[in-house]
Order: structure tokens, then sequence, then C-alpha cells
């Protein structure tokens, strides 16, 4: 059974605790009016930094590491997509909506044929204009705008649909709703002003049969909305009621290997919209709390305008979630990133979340045994040096960052050690977030 320092499997050796810093990267102004939709806490939690695009965060955060971010207040929780309504077919809510107005009769209660066909042609286009409007209106305000999204959600939003063209299918929604209304107005109001039976009759006929073309003409924007709605439902939910602990590096450096010995059970595949390569999802307990491992999509060493969306979405991920870095380096050779560029790469995450907390972990560690043990007896005989602003080789790694965990998904050595400092990171993030609300609270 678990021991309670470990996630699930038994302790092992004890690996010393991360050093969490004093400060977060999620602050919170002195004066909060909290969402009623959220605790303080876990509000606290959830808050995030956020500015217009990721690409103007990124070069903040890269040029200001040392400030503090600024401050979002978003009004969603994480997960808005999930909860968008189910958008109906553009020939199915048009061909709905004409034929119930067709199906309205007279009012048996007038008993001049006039004003039968007048108050039937009048009530036919108000039920028309119910029928369209009224689920047009429900897809509109159940779409919430890009700006009350949680910053991660509309990180996601801008990396698979897009800001400019879910801002621009809303707008069109909008309008198109407002032409359904002005369109069957119109006519309702030449029924009642129809001068007999015939011509209200007539008119009624050509409301239906003109107003059936033009809402179908101008209802594409309805199967835009659709297409947007299923592929929003598909991103991943992020629950931040625990903590994320974030599996970063180069691409094939076994991120999704640790992923799936670490969860307590078979890890969730989201499959992503913009990209065909699955993403794992895990869980694991810590202390009775449930908490999220995932393997981020992995970062190449080069500038951000040359990054494609699966790298900008793990840049996201750090920037938004309140997440533990857990660094995973593959100095085998065998990843297709060479050393030196995996070093790149970790310096300028730590450079650029300074003050996230961060857990090294060396992979395939039983292909690296030789170099491990030249690493290990240059530090017994010189220490521990400065670590140098680029390096080439794995044993330059392992003098230099001699905390690195060393695992291997195919023996499982150093698992158990891995598993007591998530442990131990998982806590240090959430004590340190409850003792700065502990703290604003007095």
């Amino acid at each position: 059974m678990a021991s309670s320092r470990a996630l699930s499997l038994s302790g092992g050796v004890r690996v010393a605790r991360l050093v969490h810093p004093a400060t977060h990267p999620v602050l919170l102004p002195a004066r909060t009016t909290w969402p009623p939709a959220f605790g303080r806490r876990s509000c606290m939690r959830s808050m995030a930094t956020a500015t217009p695009t990721l690409e103007s965060e990124q070069r903040d955060v890269a040029s200001h590491a040392g400030d503090a971010p600024a401050v979002h207040r978003p009004t969603m929780e994480p997960g808005a997509f999930q909860r968008l309504p189910i958008v109906a077919s553009a020939k199915e809510l048009v061909r709905t909506s004409v034929r119930r107005a067709s199906r309205v009769g007279n009012n048996n209660k007038l008993k001049n044929e006039a004003a039968k066909a007048r108050n039937r042609a009048s009530r036919a286009m108000d039920t028309l204009m119910k029928e369209m409007c009224g689920p047009l209106g429900q897809y509109r305000s159940g779409f919430p705008s890009r700006e009350r999204l949680h910053p991660f959600d509309a990180a996601l939003l801008d990396l698979t649909v897009g800001a400019e063209r879910y801002r621009r299918t809303l707008a069109q929604l909008e309008a198109f709703k407002k032409t359904a209304v002005q369109v069957t107005k119109m006519y309702a109001n030449r029924a009642v002003k129809a001068s007999n039976m015939r011509e209200a009759i007539e008119i009624r006929e050509e409301a239906l049969a003109q107003v059936e073309l033009a809402l179908t003409t101008g209802a594409a924007v309805v199967d835009e909305l659709k297409d947007i709605a299923r592929n929003l439902r598909r991103l991943p939910v992020v629950d931040l009621s625990g903590a994320t602990v974030a599996l970063v590096g180069a691409p094939n450096v076994g991120k999704s290997s640790l992923v799936q010995l670490l969860s307590s059970g078979l890890p969730e595949v989201c499959d992503y919209p913009f990209t065909t390569r699955s993403i794992k999802v895990g869980h694991f307990f810590v202390d009775g709390m449930r908490h999220q491992v995932t393997d981020t999509p992995g970062l190449l060493a080069r500038p951000d305008p040359e990054r494609n969306a699966m790298e900008r979405l793990t840049l996201a991920t750090l920037l938004h979630l309140p997440t533990s870095v857990v660094f995973v380096a593959d100095l085998t050779g065998q990843c297709g990133t060479s050393v030196g560029k995996q070093w790149a790469i970790r310096q300028e995450l730590k450079a650029r979340f300074p003050n996230k907390p961060w857990l090294d972990v060396c992979s395939k560690a039983d292909l690296l045994e030789a170099e491990f043990r030249v690493a290990d007896a240059h530090r017994a005989g010189q220490g521990t040096t400065q670590p140098p602003e680029a390096l080439t080789t794995a044993v330059e790694w392992a003098v230099h960052v001699p905390e690195a965990l060393r695992v291997s998904a195919t023996t499982e050595q150093g698992l158990d050690g891995l598993k007591v400092s998530l442990s131990d990171t998982v806590r240090a993030a959430l004590e340190s977030l409850d003792a700065w609300v502990d703290a604003e609270e007095a």
C-alpha cells in the first residue's frame, strides 16, 4: 500500500524537497470581489495572468521576469467549452421554424373571414420569428465572449478556432437574428394591413416562401457556429481544485510514458482538433486530493514566431495555469533533440517562469549509467559549479544539475523517488497559496 508520502506506490528513497518560492505567479489585488461561482481559495488558485495575445504575454514574461504579473480576473471557470449549447444545423432550424409557422390555424373566435386571414398570417410570422430567434438567442448567450473566458480557455480558443473567426461568427449570428426579426415583422405588418382575405392569404404564403429562402441563404453562419462548437467541445478540461503537474521538454523525451506510470489509472487520451497527436492526461492523489499530471507538447529551441500551435499550447499551459513544472530531458541522443538544444529549452523556460515549482528529471537513466558515474566522480572531486549558459554532453548536464532525478520508464528506476518529489512539490505549491490567502485575510 502507498505510504503517506508517495502518490500510489511505496515511498522509496527520500528525495530532497524542492524549495518553493514564497512568491507565486498567481497574484491578486488586495481587495477582490469574488464571483459567486468561486470560493475564495479555489478562485485564487484558478486566477492566472492574461493579456490580449499569447505572444505579448510571452514577451512580457521574458522581459519582466522579476516583476509581478498583470492581474486578470476571469468571470468563468475553465471548461466553459463543455457547457456550450447544442447547435442545430441551419437547414434543420429553418425547416422546423417554417413548418411550425405554416401550421398556425385560424382564430375561430373571429367571425370576419378577412380578419381571420390577417390574424392567421400575422401569428404565422410571429411563430416563425420565435422559432428562429429563440434558438439563435440561446446560441448567442451560450457562447461566451473571449474576454469572459479563463485565460487558458482563451489561449485554446486562439490556437484552435482563432479569436477573429470566433468573434466574427458571433457577430454574424447576432446580425442574422436581427435580420430574421426584421423580415418576419415586415410581413406581419403587411398582413395586418391586408384589405381582404385573399390578399392576407397571399401575403402569408409569400412570406413563408420568401422568408424560408432568405433565412436559408443567411443561415450559413449557424453551420459555422455548429462547427466551432464541435471543435471547442473536444478541448481538454482543466480542474483547478487541485494542482496540475506539467511534464515539459523536447519532443520524444519520454513524457507520455512517465504520465502513464505516474497516474493512478490509465490516463485519458484527448485528440486535439489542431493535431492528430494524442495528449495523455493522468491523475494522481496527494493527501486524498486528486491532481492532474499531463505531458505537454514538445518544445523546440527556436524563436516564438517559428513555434507551431502545439508548442504555443505548452507555453499557454505554463502561462495560464498554476502548474508545477517537471522538466524531462533525454540525454541519450535518441529523442532527436541534442543535449545542447534541450539545455537551451530548459534555460528559456526557467527564465520565463522563475516562480514555478520546478523538478528536473533525466529519462532513460538505464542507458546513461556510465555517464552518470563519470559525473558523480567529477562532483565528488570538484563539487558542483555554476551551470554554464551552454552545454553539450550528458556528463555536463549531470554535473551541473545534480538534483535531477534519474528515471527509467523501462526499468522503473527512480519512479518511487519521483513520486515522493511530486508529492512534496504539490504540497509546497498548495501550502504557499493557502498561506498567501491566510495572510491577505488577516
